[in-house]
């Protein structure tokens, strides 16, 4: 079937959720030009970063490739646009074969490091299979994971269990692994029974925060992908728009300010706190929308206090095991070709992948709060499988390309959908749309003084 990218008078649905009456807005689809939106000094324009980003993340991708396919001690590649450099962390510590393989694909004028690392990416998938595989094991001995992973580029492999239930001890997995590996996965369990032996790259640990921090409940320091709500509507008390946190970014003007990304519609022009919960007790006044752009349906969520952001989204697809609680890391931002192969996240539907990018097109979109609207400059992707690509409440949340196993890069922060369908089992929400359109990362980057990844 042919799909027309060339879009005139079409109906879209706003990705937010109001609760408790769920109030999909309106929008058409328009001819209109890019409005340049003034930012406050501090989310300045920075176009050396934006050079340096542009620079970098092809070559962290080409290293990537090659560190898969033909480094078996290869674990992560990171950027960083601030000193112009990429670092590979690697298993091992002998690096003078790794430089000679990497450094061919690098410009003058980037350096390239390496970095010890605990255990290589092979081995991680490994433990990412084989802890997938014996979860509802753990979960009938009254063990509640809830999240696995390395949490440091090139660390030890963590694995947090809810301290509320039964605790994770290295037997109980020695003996699941052990009782369930049949030949499929023979591989696989002995790289888990060796972390466990190792004393050092396989680690468990009660899982507090990520226990209640989730989708569902966000705390710091906070992902993208989870709930977010803004205030009360100034004529209906306890009437307020549910939408999901975008990517996080921090500042490289003050390297202590954190960021959340959000759609422009979903707060309150005169009252711009952000919460994290629908009712009190829990609902903490994380942050306020400090700057915004209209034209890319955007706001920047400036986080309160002590709170920070890290740079990694929710990413679990619902009713799957975890899919409150999954993420995955945020390696930089790339602006999508047309054919690109991407994924939307965040608290309506989850996770929803295998989205075909089409052409740059226009779109309005109206804020929740407020009457007024605005014309949207972005892209839009269309399920290739007649699902829902994103639904009401997950305005706001994040549009990105899967780079690697556990590893994500941004492309977009989802505005709208359209072409109503089914919405998958277990939704946030009763509207969700074959379509999503979204604002792109790259004119965040071009325009603020922000970085999407390389901190922890």
């Amino acid at each position: 079937m042919r799909i027309a990218w060339q879009w005139r008078r079409i109906s879209l649905i706003a990705c937010a959720i109001v609760i408790p009456v769920m109030l999909p807005v309106p929008a058409t689809a328009v001819e209109g030009l890019f409005p340049v939106i003034a930012m406050p000094a501090e989310m300045g324009a920075d176009p050396v970063i934006v050079e340096r980003q542009n620079l970098l993340h092809p070559i962290a991708s080409s290293i990537r490739d090659l560190g898969t396919s033909s480094d078996p001690e290869f674990s992560v590649v990171v950027v960083d646009a601030l000193d112009m450099s990429i670092t590979v962390y690697r298993a091992g510590s002998e690096f003078q074969s790794a430089r000679a393989l990497y450094e061919p694909l690098l410009p003058s004028g980037v350096t390239l490091r390496f970095v010890q690392a605990v255990m290589s990416l092979r081995d991680v998938d490994a433990l990412d299979r084989e802890l997938s595989s014996i979860h509802e094991q753990l979960a009938s001995q009254g063990v509640r994971l809830t999240v696995w992973g390395p949490e440091e580029y090139g660390g030890s492999y963590v694995v947090k269990f809810d301290p509320k239930y039964t605790p994770l001890t290295a037997e109980m997995l020695r003996a699941d692994s052990s009782d369930s590996a049949g030949d499929a996965r023979s591989a696989d369990s002995s790289v888990l029974q060796r972390a466990l032996a190792s004393g050092n790259e396989l680690v468990l640990s009660p899982g507090e925060v990520l226990s209640q921090g989730n989708r569902e409940s966000p705390t710091s320091p906070f992902f993208g992908g989870a709930a977010i709500h803004g205030p009360s509507f100034a004529d209906r008390p306890g009437h307020f728009v549910t939408c999901s946190s975008g990517f996080p970014v921090r500042s490289t003007v003050n390297t202590s300010t954190y960021y959340l990304i959000t759609a422009w519609h979903c707060f309150r022009p005169d009252s711009r706190v952000m919460y994290t919960q629908w009712e009190p007790p829990g609902n903490v006044a994380f942050g306020d929308v400090s700057s915004w752009n209209k034209g890319a349906d955007t706001a920047f969520i400036k986080l309160r206090g002590s709170y920070r952001s890290t740079p990694h989204i929710y990413n679990g697809t619902l009713q799957t095991t975890g899919w409150l609680t999954q993420t995955a890391t945020v390696t930089g931002w790339e602006n999508p070709d047309a054919g690109n192969i991407v994924c939307t996240s965040g608290y309506a539907v989850g996770q929803r992948c295998n989205l075909k990018v089409g052409v740059l097109t226009h779109w309005t979109i109206t804020n929740d709060y407020s009457t007024e609207s605005t014309t949207v400059y972005g892209s839009g992707a269309v399920s290739l499988d007649n699902r829902a690509a994103s639904g009401t409440g997950q305005s706001g949340g994040v549009v990105y390309r899967i780079s690697g196993t556990g590893v994500v890069s941004a492309v977009g922060v989802d505005s709208a959908g359209s072409g109503k369908v089914t919405c998958p089992a277990g939704s946030n929400t009763s509207e969700c749309s074959i379509r999503v359109y979204f604002g792109l990362v790259w004119t965040l980057a071009r325009d603020n003084n922000v970085v999407f990844a390389g901190w922890a």
